[in-house]
C-alpha cells in the first residue's frame, strides 16, 4: 500500500496518476480485473470519473461502487496479490 501525491484532482488527473504508479511497478492495466471507489464524482463519475477513464482504457476492468469510508485497491498479477 502506498500514499501517492496527486496534483490534479479531476477524474482524468487521478486516473493518470494511478496509471503512472502502476507503470512504475510494471503492473499492467491489461491484467487488472476490478476497481472500486466511493461515491465522489471525481472517482465514480460515469463520464469523467476515475472509473470512466480506467474503464475506457481497460474494457475488461469491472467497476464496483463501494460504500465503505475507506477503499482498498487490489491488483492480482500472475497469481501474486498486492494490497
Amino acid at each position: 500500500m502506498a500514499f501517492i501525491g496527486v496534483k490534479d484532482l479531476t477524474g482524468e488527473g487521478i486516473a493518470s496518476t494511478l496509471l503512472q504508479f502502476m507503470s512504475q511497478f510494471n503492473l499492467s492495466l491489461e491484467k487488472l480485473r476490478g476497481h472500486g471507489y466511493d461515491g465522489a464524482s471525481s472517482m465514480s463519475g460515469r463520464y469523467e470519473g476515475v472509473q470512466a477513464h480506467i474503464s475506457r482504457l481497460g474494457p475488461l476492468v469491472v467497476y464496483s461502487h463501494t460504500s465503505q469510508a475507506t477503499a482498498s485497491i487490489s491488483l492480482s498479477v500472475n497469481r501474486v496479490t498486492f494490497q
